[in-house]
């Protein structure tokens, strides 16, 4: 008897149909629903567990044709009315009836529980609920999933440098239409599809394009869009755990909700707070920083919220230690900023990063083993005044070959660094190369020193550190020799174009938050305005010793609380 055939068609035949369908952006073949279950056919991937749904095949990845199809159709620029038009046609199905095998398997692929599980109609206005069915929505928000995931993993220097054959190949595979239209275009499908995976792929993004992308995260306040859109998310949350209370089915949506939209943000914000070099963190933040700390704060206060799921306490703890960590990089902790109340668990967290251990001046020397390491791990250029990146230089983005510690977009930077009349590299050189042979190696100033057991054994790079410091001293390296390199690492962090937080600036928080606090009738902490890091502490103190009437003049340096705050409450 002739072995039967299966009647499953191969991935391959669903990749042809979603890249045939959109080969033009603007008018996709198919509607939404059909697209949505060649899609799920196509990554055999229906799961909507946040751990689970990054997971792409590799045969997959290497199918560039198909995922720059898919990631066109969505950063195609279109006119607000052009996508009302698009959604119309999505939602409408005139596919011919060889195609209608993709329809009848929607309801089985979970079409309608994709919009159920992160609660877009629920959380939608009467009057809007007709424009988030799963018929108009479902297959864009899919395809923003399907790009994260695409994305989930891509490194960012070999694609920077053109050496992997998974998409995308370079970062400019994300901006066919460059990166002002890309942002707008994000912040577009927000407003008709408010669903937080739209900002989780834009750290995706951020990830790959980094220094290409930051200039138009800040022009078009793209933090600032996602930090307010925040805010009316807990507040809608708050909203119906309230109306919920004796609906389970209700409840598990909310907390579905309440998962997904964390655990998106939290995505894009780690990209933002954790990947990107201070400077430029504080470029992509500056203007809502006080509005991030405080909505951080805000997703502890949900009500009831599931904290006996692991995922969620690692958001819990994520959330809390964002917060306190931007109440410190911001100097949020400076006059004129008030008093505002947060979570205890923030506070906890807080007196965690910021220990009673014995304060200490940081040396000189701790302060340039600090930054050998830093501008190592930096994939910016280091010419004075130059902002180009790995991204847009390339494989012309080289590491000096002397020191390996600093590297250039291009020839002729790294000849200008040489020749600076202020500081010239020539003379930085050699001293970086003495220092780091002194201390043992470039491993020694590296956060993960590969393979090599021997410099593993010395501990993490804190420990490493130390073991520097003492093995310059035995060695008896000049101290000039270390000041130079200190004042060189000053000058260049110095750059105009490195704006860090140093207490001058301030932008307000929410103007309802304390009220909002004040509402849920649970406790609050203040933050300690007077804990430093140590060494800051030690300074402070050190310089304060020095005016008459040291002790008189401390009190004026403590902000009273606002009256009627209650400073007492327990955990």
């Amino acid at each position: 008897m002739p072995k039967k055939h299966s009647r499953k068609p191969p991935a391959r035949d669903h990749v042809a149909f979603v890249v045939s369908s959109l080969s033009n952006p603007k008018e996709p073949q198919h509607c939404g629903t059909c697209l949505y279950t060649a899609l799920i056919l196509t990554t055999s991937n229906s799961s909507h567990d946040h751990a689970k749904q990054y997971y792409i095949p590799t045969s997959l990845r290497k199918k560039v044709d198909f995922w720059n199809a898919l990631y066109t159709f969505i950063v195609q620029p279109r006119t607000d009315e052009e996508v009302e038009s698009l959604l119309q046609q999505l939602a409408r199905c005139y596919c011919p009836l060889a195609v209608c095998r993709y329809q009848s398997q929607a309801a089985r692929m979970g079409a309608e529980d994709l919009v159920q599980r992160n609660s877009t109609l629920l959380f939608a206005p009467e009057d809007k609920k007709a424009l988030y069915t799963h018929e108009r929505i479902t297959f864009v928000t899919k395809a923003f999933i399907i790009l994260s995931a695409g994305l989930h993993g891509s490194g960012v220097k070999s694609v920077a440098k053109g050496l992997v054959q998974t998409w995308p190949t370079t970062p400019l595979d994300l901006l066919p239409f460059g990166a002002d239209s890309l942002v707008q275009t994000l912040l577009q499908w927000y407003r008709f599809i408010p669903d937080p995976i739209i900002f989780g792929l834009a750290g995706r993004i951020t990830h790959v394009c980094q220094f290409l992308l930051i200039p138009s995260l800040a022009k078009f306040q793209f933090s600032r869009t996602a930090i307010l859109r925040g805010k009316e998310e807990v507040e809608a949350i708050q909203q119906h755990v309230q109306s919920a209370s004796q609906d389970a089915l209700r409840t598990d949506l909310i907390r579905l909700r309440y998962n997904w939209y964390t655990s998106t943000f939290l995505d894009y914000f780690r990209v933002i707070y954790d990947e990107l070099p201070p400077p430029t963190r504080t470029r992509v933040l500056a203007g809502c920083e006080t509005k991030a700390m405080q909505l951080f704060s805000m997703f502890l206060y949900i009500p009831n919220r599931p904290d006996s799921d692991s995922q969620t306490t690692d958001f819990s703890a994520r959330s809390a230690a964002y917060c306190c960590q931007l109440f410190r990089f911001f100097h949020i902790h400076l006059h004129p900023h008030p008093n505002y109340p947060v979570h205890p668990s923030v506070t906890k967290m807080d007196k965690i990063y910021f220990t009673t251990i014995p304060a200490s001046v940081r040396t000189v020397p701790t302060s340039v083993a600090s930054h050998i390491n830093c501008f190592h791990d930096e994939i910016q250029c280091n010419a004075y005044g130059c902002s180009d990146s790995i991204q847009s230089s390339r494989t012309n983005f080289q590491r000096c070959s002397r020191c390996q510690i600093v590297s250039y977009c291009s020839q002729e930077c790294q000849i200008r660094a040489w020749r600076d009349e202020k500081i010239p590299h020539k003379r930085v050189c050699p001293i970086l190369r003495l220092l780091i042979d002194t201390a043992g190696g470039l491993e020694m100033f590296i956060n993960n020193p590969s393979q090599n057991r021997e410099i593993m054994e010395l501990g993490d790079l804190h420990e490493r550190r130390v073991i520097t410091l003492q093995r310059w001293e035995v060695a008896g390296v000049d101290r000039d020799l270390i000041q130079y390199v200190h004042g060189w690492t000053r000058w260049l962090n110095g750059d105009p174009k490195r704006i860090m937080p140093d207490g001058s600036w301030w932008n307000p928080g929410f103007e309802d938050y304390d009220e909002m606090v004040q509402r849920m009738k649970l406790p609050y902490h203040f933050l300690n305005r007077l804990l430093r890091w140590p060494c800051e502490e030690a300074w402070v103190k050190a310089t304060l010793e020095l005016l008459p009437f040291f002790e008189q003049e401390v009190d004026r340096y403590v902000e009273p609380l606002p009256q009627g705050w209650n400073t007492n409450c327990s955990m």
